[in-house]
């Protein structure tokens, strides 16, 4: 009964520890470089950096696999590399799993193009921006969509998100006679994780924005 009792309060210290290291983890702010790259494919690099460069995480992703590498105090502690699965489809198959899946979809953004909820995703975003702060923001490239109407109305937004993020340096191109996305984006702040949490969680569950979230298709 004893070794159980003692057994049961070494668990209890090693869970409030676990805790205690997440909470630590998502209270303190902590830098972050992120870079890019969207066309045919998406590659992204993401590099965190915790207690002024003391633990420094890097995740890479491309179509074909995923690297994630830790590092403390210089030292490299985990190096994990995840390749995708290559699996070949012939051409014929692929457009007519994009024939079905267009079928299927019930999905338009005109439905989101409601006041209430653009006011309500506008603050969200300047709440996020301010959480996040970034130092430097550049993006540059080309978008078009298949509808000239979505290219139109990106084209509206792009300006009011550029005069929302201090120091941005955002130069789209939109394209109305064919659809292309040529996009390379840069990124470098401070972010807090809880307080960008619980800022999301309460823009998600706000009743009119969980209606529009979580539509049914």
């Amino acid at each position: 009964m004893f070794v159980l009792f003692l057994i049961l309060k070494v668990l209890l210290y090693l869970l409030i520890f676990i805790f205690g290291i997440i909470l630590v983890f998502l209270i303190i702010p902590f830098e972050y470089y992120i870079s890019s790259k969207i066309d045919e494919r998406i590659d992204v690099d993401i590099t965190l950096l915790f207690f002024k460069k003391i633990i420094k995480v890097m995740v890479k992703h491309d179509d074909t696999k995923e690297i994630f590498l830790l590092k403390i105090m210089g030292l490299r502690i985990i190096r994990k590399e995840i390749r995708s699965p290559d699996i070949k489809i012939e051409k014929e198959e692929i457009e007519k799993n994009n024939k079905k899946s267009k079928k299927k979809s019930n999905f338009n953004i005109k439905d989101y193009i409601e006041r209430e909820f653009i006011n309500d995703l506008i603050n969200y975003f300047k709440d996020i921006i301010r959480i996040i702060k970034p130092k430097t923001v550049k993006v540059n490239g080309f978008y078009g969509f298949e509808d000239p109407s979505l290219t139109g109305m990106l084209c509206g937004i792009i300006p009011l998100i550029s005069n929302l993020i201090p120091k941005s340096d955002i130069n789209l191109q939109p394209v109305f006679d064919d659809e292309i996305i040529e996009i390379e984006c840069d990124l470098h702040g401070k972010i807090s994780l809880l307080a960008a949490i619980i800022k999301t969680l309460k823009f998600v569950f706000k009743k009119n924005s969980r209606q529009k979230i979580f539509k049914k298709a």
